[in-house]
């Protein structure tokens, strides 16, 4: 299982549009394919990106995770 420690590569997106929010959301869970898939997408809920300005950054334990042809 995954670890917050072993989720060293992250990518921050801006988005006005809350859905497209909610769709990398399960994207990032989706892509997340060892350990606990609920961390990519953890501190991404809509409190948190209004409080950040429309930012949500997501977060992965290998760059092959979201970056695959």
């Amino acid at each position: 299982m995954t670890t917050h420690e072993d989720h060293k590569f992250s990518i921050t997106i801006h988005s006005d549009d809350l859905a497209v929010v909610n769709c990398l959301r399960a994207l990032s869970k989706y892509s997340q394919k060892t350990g606990n898939n609920n961390i990519p997408w953890g501190g991404t809920k809509d409190k948190d990106w209004v409080r950040d300005g429309h930012q949500a950054t997501f977060h992965f334990s290998t760059g092959k995770d979201f970056c695959q042809n």
